[in-house]
């Protein structure tokens, strides 16, 4: 148990200081007041389309769709249960549209792409991440469908709004995955590049939005913590007990309540950001709950790989 305590606190530690970092070249004005636009905008239309298919053109095969299709189906589910439920309890921590939104995209989406990556891969390994992979698939579907509309302060929905930068991304690389296209080794290794900016310049983005605030003001807002605890705490033990309970099999409810249990997603500073939104909501929301999840995802995964594993 020590181990996975050890090796998850490293990896988060990485990912903190990418934010520390963000925030101290924002404070000091080493960098323009419009970082934060732009780099919303580069991760927007390079780095996540690069990376979604990056993913689904290595993953999304057709031995993978037969052998891996459960581990779909109950995420799917997952997906449907928990969106659900965000959304009812969104409408208890604000009355304005956009702000609920954001808790709406909090409680339902954890940080499965930015942290969760390099947490499964760091602390379980290859194989694992592998699964882990296949099994927020459904995850990154309503990210760049569902959340991506949420998330625009237009509210649009339009052709042009669903067919995004990221979600073409996804469609091409599940196509070239099922093809089993063989990827030019350069082609592969841009992807490869753009890819490996994905965590780094996302936390550089949160440190520049939060920023804009000194941080007694980003951790005074007590519905801040409230939402945290939900997200790292309550949700993980609720919704993987209703899969227990609908019958999923003990490997799936551990990628289920590792995938629950990480911090809330950075795509509610991200989305809001490039679509000229309030996005200091997300940012406040996320630190906070990073914060807390830096002492509690640690032992959340020691006790879910000691009662799953």
């Amino acid at each position: 148990m020590l181990d996975k305590i050890s090796i998850t606190v490293e990896q988060m530690s990485v990912l903190f200081i990418f934010i520390i970092l963000g925030y101290a070249l924002q404070k000091l004005k080493v960098v323009p007041e419009n970082s934060a636009s732009v780099l919303s905008k580069l991760e927007m239309y390079v780095i996540l389309p690069a990376f979604t298919f990056s993913t689904f053109s290595e993953r999304f095969t057709r031995d993978m769709i037969g052998e891996k299709l459960k581990l779909i189906l109950w995420s799917a589910l997952l997906i449907v249960i928990s969106g659900t439920v965000a959304v009812f309890v969104a409408k208890l921590f604000s009355k304005d549209k956009s702000t609920r939104a954001v808790y709406t995209y909090a409680f339902t989406i954890p940080n499965t792409g930015y942290m969760g990556y390099p947490l499964i891969g760091g602390v379980f390994g290859a194989a694992m991440l592998f699964d882990y992979m296949i099994f927020v698939i459904p995850f990154s579907i309503y990210i760049y469908t569902v959340a991506m509309y949420m998330l625009n302060p237009k509210h649009e929905l339009s052709i042009k709004g669903i067919f995004n930068p990221s979600f073409v991304g996804l469609l091409l690389g599940a196509v070239w995955g099922i093809l089993e296209l063989p990827m030019p080794k350069v082609v592969g290794s841009v992807l490869d590049g753009a890819s490996g900016c994905l965590g780094p310049l996302a936390m550089l983005l949160t440190g520049f939005v939060l920023s804009r605030r000194p941080v007694k003001e980003l951790v005074k807002n007590p519905k801040m913590y409230i939402a945290s605890l939900l997200r790292l705490v309550v949700f993980p033990i609720v919704f993987t007990a209703i899969l227990w309970l609908l019958g999923a099999d003990d490997y799936t409810l551990l990628l289920a309540a590792l995938t629950l249990s990480l911090p809330m997603g950075l795509n509610n500073i991200v989305f809001p950001e490039a679509f000229g939104g309030d996005s200091y909501t997300g940012a406040q929301s996320c630190f906070v709950c990073n914060v807390l999840g830096f002492f509690l995802v640690p032992v959340t995964f020691s006790v879910i790989t000691s009662i799953f594993g």
